[in-house]
């Protein structure tokens, strides 16, 4: 669920989909987005969104969504490569 004050843009240009995540206001707004790979085939319902951070404070530092799943970064089974070869 999004709160008051958050808002959330998905877009799909080609094949790529990201999805902007905006809270607060004005200057003192965070801004974060996020690419979305969606899977097909032995995948299909998969989705798994990629949030980048400048650094580690910024990653230990961030507050997930509530509509954000688990995180598996880090997790062989979810890799690119991983999925693409199965």
């Amino acid at each position: 669920m999004v709160g008051k004050g958050s808002h959330v843009r998905l877009r799909k240009r080609g094949d790529v989909c990201s999805l902007t995540y905006k809270r607060g206001l004005a200057r003192a707004r965070e801004e974060r987005d996020i690419e979305i790979d969606v899977y097909r085939g032995i995948h299909d319902g998969l989705v798994v969104a990629e949030v980048e951070f400048p650094d580690e404070r910024s990653c230990a530092q961030f507050e997930p969504p509530d509509w954000m799943g688990t995180d598996v970064s880090g997790k062989r089974r979810y890799s690119n490569v991983a999925l693409a070869t199965e």
